[in-house]
């Protein structure tokens, strides 16, 4: 019986949209637990918001430097923002409450020129990188 030869893919198949925004937003979780550091962007204004499907308004967050940089030269709504750094103590504390005073949602390592990724309410965000935490 011959062999069957399976062709090699040269290029890597790129995610769908949704299945790009549930990695990222895994990632999102297992990198804030790890390096208990989560990035927004800030401008003259503070940090920008936007409004999301069902006219929830949402607050950027990326878990790395590196991600929310890019999600920031991608985005138009972005420019002149710059990387801002929060310590995990300073947002369960300090930002946890600020989120949930302005009823804002996180989005998680969103990505691309339409800050595309998932929105989540911060009880949800803080509970699943607690729970990765304690492994």
């Amino acid at each position: 019986m011959p062999t069957m030869q399976m062709p090699t893919l040269q290029t890597p198949v790129p995610l769908s949209g949704m299945a790009l925004s549930a990695a990222e937003s895994s990632a999102f979780i297992r990198e804030v637990a790890l390096h208990q550091t989560i990035w927004t962007l800030a401008g003259p204004e503070g940090c920008p918001t936007l409004e999301r499907a069902g006219g929830r308004m949402a607050v950027p967050m990326w878990s790395s430097m590196d991600r929310a940089e890019s999600a920031q030269a991608a985005c138009p709504e972005f420019a002149g923002c710059v990387p801002k750094r929060i310590p995990w103590m300073t947002f369960i504390g300090e930002w946890a409450d600020e989120v949930c005073a302005r009823r804002l949602t996180i989005g998680l390592n969103w990505h691309g020129q339409n800050a595309a990724g998932y929105d989540r309410d911060i009880a949800d965000v803080i509970a699943a990188i607690e729970r990765e935490m304690l492994g």
